[in-house]
């Protein structure tokens, strides 16, 4: 009886901030599923290369619809812990697709472009991306990383127009 009124409380307290503190899709996987139980081998894994070939059979078998959210969010945090930003941008890339308001995989991006030092977005391929996490509301805001000559013009014909 002990460990289930702690289990309840467990799932509870997990639950809650997850709820109601992120925003974007929230994907549940039943535990004692082939599904529950490939992440579980995935979580329980500390072997990177092995976690890696975990990840890739998980998203081969179970990579359709919602599970696809979560099989490229598994791809952006390894890719990330292990220091290979052009494939975490790549997955999130495809994760940002799939679900623009994940403020997570927003900040896991822009955490790619920052430790890979294109912080602002100079690689053209990311800046896209980039723009998208900054503001994922307004697909309409301007270009990160304007050189000057532009804003200089932007501003000459708006002082023509007045």
């Amino acid at each position: 009886m002990r460990n289930s009124a702690l289990l309840v409380g467990l799932l509870l307290a997990v639950s809650t901030p997850a709820a109601f503190g992120q925003m974007g899709k929230t994907v549940i996987v039943q535990a004692g599923t082939p599904e529950g139980s490939a992440l579980a081998k995935i979580n329980d894994t500390s072997d990177p290369a092995e976690k890696l070939s975990l990840i890739e059979k998980f998203a081969e078998e179970f990579g359709k619809g919602d599970l696809e959210f979560l099989a490229d969010d598994l791809f952006v945090n390894y890719y990330l812990s292990v220091k290979t930003h052009d494939k975490a941008i790549e997955y999130g890339e495809k994760l940002w697709a799939l679900d623009p308001g994940n403020f997570q995989n927003g900040m896991n991006l822009v955490r790619a472009a920052q430790e890979k030092g294109d912080a602002w977005g100079k690689d053209r391929s990311n800046r896209r991306t980039l723009q998208g996490a900054a503001s994922p509301r307004r697909p309409g805001c301007r270009e990160l990383g304007r050189d000057k000559e532009t804003h200089a013009g932007r501003r000459k014909r708006q002082h023509r127009l007045h």
